[in-house]
C-alpha cells in the first residue's frame, strides 16, 4: 500500500515539516545527533568490538541522519531498526542530506537505496552487509507490535527522535514506551532530545532509569536513561548447515555468515548452482497487481529488497526491465498496474518512449521497471557463497548444527512438506 510522503519545506539547509511545524534537525545536524543520541548512550564504546552485534531501535527515521552517524561510528555489526510514519520523498531526502555527502560516504548509498513509500518493513544492507537497516513505514505502534512478534535479539539502544511532544503527541505515548521495554536488552540505553517531564515520567514508569543531560550552550537539557528490567536475551547459533547450494541456499548462507554464524553449504553435487539455479539468464521484475492484497504487498517488498540486494553483484546487470502487453496482461491492465504502483517502482511508457528504452521499434506501450535486473543464476549464487565463513561440501560427518533446507522440490526425509515440482522451459539463442 503506497503512503503519502512527508510535506517538507526548507529553511536554508534545514528541512522543516509542514505537518508538524517543526525542524528535522538544527543547522549542525551531525554534531547535534552525536551529542544528543550517541554520546549519552556511550555508543562508540559499546560498538567498538568487530565480533559483536549491536541493535538500535529508533522512533522517527526522518532524514536518516542518526542512522548514518551510527553506522559511521560503530565498528561492530550494526542492526538499525527504525520507524517512520511520513517517509521523505527521494528528492527531499537528497536535498536534506546534501550538506554531508562528502563527510559521510554512506549518504550517497542511502539515497540510492532509499525504500519506496510502501507500508510495512523494508530491509537494506550497507558497508559490505556489516550494517543492516530495517525501517518500518507506517504507524509506530503497529511496527513495534509486529517487531515484538519477530525480533529475538533485544534492542541495545533506543533513539527517540519524533517531532516535539507538544507537536506530535502520538510518538510519545506511554504504550510505546511499554513496547520498547518488552523489546529491550538488559541495560539498554534510551536517549532523546526532549527533557519534557511527562516523557521522563512515562519512561520511568516503563522501567527506564532516566536522567537529564546538560546540553548547554546548545540547549538546556536532553534525556538519557537505562533499562532496569531483566531484558530480552538471545544467543544465536554458532554454526549452521544449509542444505542446497542454489540461489535460495547461497543467499541464506550469506545472510547467516553476515551475522557471524559459521555456515556449511551442503550439496550432493559439491558445487554451486548445479541444478535449476544454473539458469544463464533470468529477469528480475515485480509481479504487480492493480488491487491491494497481502500477497501483492509481499511481492512488492520482496522485489524492492532483491533489486537493491543483488545490484552490483557478479552476474547481475542493472539494465531495467520493460514489460509489454501479452495474452494475460493487455495494455489497459498494464496502465492500471502502473497507476497503482508506488512512485519509483514502475513507469508506464507510450510506444515512442518504450521504443527509446528498448532500442527497437515497438508498436505497443509498456511498463518499465527502472530497478529491474537481468541475472545469471550461477554467477550470482557463486557471489553469495564467496565469504570466509561459508564452506561448500558434498557430505557431512555429523548434523550437530542448525539446519536449513533449501532443496527446492526435493523434500526427502520431510514428507510433511507439501512441495511439488513445477515444470518450465528456457529458450537460448544468439543475438
Amino acid at each position: 500500500m503506497p503512503l503519502a510522503t512527508a510535506a517538507v519545506d526548507f529553511d536554508g539547509q534545514r528541512p522543516v515539516s509542514r505537518t508538524f511545524n517543526d525542524v528535522y534537525y538544527d543547522a549542525d545536524g551531525p554534531r547535534e545527533a552525536a551529542r544528543v543520541f550517541l554520546a549519552p548512550a556511550e555508543f562508540a564504546e559499546r560498538t567498538r568490538d568487530p565480533a559483536h552485534t549491536f541493535t538500535v531501535g529508533e522512533l522517527g527515521f526522518g532524514t536518516g541522519l542518526n542512522f548514518i552517524l551510527a553506522a559511521q561510528t560503530a565498528r561492530c555489526r550494526l542492526h538499525f531498526i527504525s520507524f517512520e510514519r511520513h517517509p521523505l520523498s527521494p528528492g527531499d531526502l537528497s536535498r536534506a542530506l546534501a550538506p554531508w555527502q562528502t563527510e559521510f560516504p554512506l549518504v550517497r548509498s542511502l539515497i540510492e537505496n532509499y525504500p519506496a513509500p510502501i507500508l510495512g518493513w523494508h530491509r537494506r544492507l550497507f558497508d559490505g552487509s556489516r550494517v543492516r537497516l530495517s525501517v518500518y513505514f507506517g504507524d509506530v505502534r503497529d511496527g513495534l507490535e509486529d517487531l515484538e512478534q519477530q525480533q529475538r535479539r533485544g534492542v541495545d539502544a533506543w533513539f527517540l527522535d519524533g517531532f516535539a511532544p507538544r507537536r506530535n503527541a502520538a510518538m510519545w505515548r506511554r504504550e510505546l514506551f511499554d513496547l520498547m521495554a518488552r523489546l529491550s536488552a538488559r541495560q539498554a540505553s534510551v536517549t532523546t532530545f526532549t527533557a519534557a517531564g511527562q516523557v521522563r515520567r512515562d519512561l520511568a514508569a516503563a522501567g527506564f532509569d532516566v536522567r537529564r543531560v546538560d546540553q548547554r550552550p546548545h540547549k538546556r537539557h536532553s534525556t538519557a536513561g537505562t533499562f532496569t528490567g531483566n531484558g530480552s536475551r538471545f544467543v544465536p547459533p554458532i554454526r549452521a548447515t544449509v542444505r542446497g547450494a542454489g540461489l535460495a541456499g547461497t543467499a541464506t548462507a550469506r545472510s547467516l555468515a553476515n551475522r557471524g554464524i559459521s555456515t556449511t553449504l551442503l550439496d550432493p553435487a559439491g558445487g554451486i548452482a548445479r541444478g535449476t539455479s544454473a539458469i544463464p539468464a533470468a529477469v528480475l521484475h515485480p509481479r504487480l497487481s492493480p488491487l491491494a492484497s497481502t500477497q501483492a504487498g509481499f511481492r512488492l517488498h520482496a522485489y524492492a529488497y532483491a533489486a537493491c540486494r543483488c545490484r552490483g553483484l557478479a552476474g547481475v546487470s542493472a539494465c531495467g526491465v520493460l514489460q509489454l502487453p501479452g495474452p494475460t496482461t493487455d495494455a489497459e491492465r498494464l496502465r492500471r498496474i502502473g497507476m497503482a504502483a508506488p512512485v519509483g517502482i514502475s513507469e508506464y511508457l507510450d510506444p515512442v518512449d518504450a521504443s527509446d528504452r528498448a532500442g527497437i521499434v515497438l508498436r505497443e506501450p509498456g511498463l518499465f521497471f527502472p530497478q529491474g535486473l537481468t541475472v545469471c543464476g550461477r554467477l550470482l549464487a557463486e557471489a553469495f557463497s564467496d565469504h570466509p565463513d561459508i564452506e561448500v561440501v558434498a557430505s557431512l560427518d555429523s548434523g550437530d548444527s542448525t539446519q536449513v533446507r533449501a532443496t527446492g522440490a526435493n523434500v526427502d526425509g520431510c514428507p510433511t512438506l507439501e512441495v511439488t515440482g513445477l515444470a518450465g522451459q528456457i529458450d537460448r539463442f544468439a543475438c
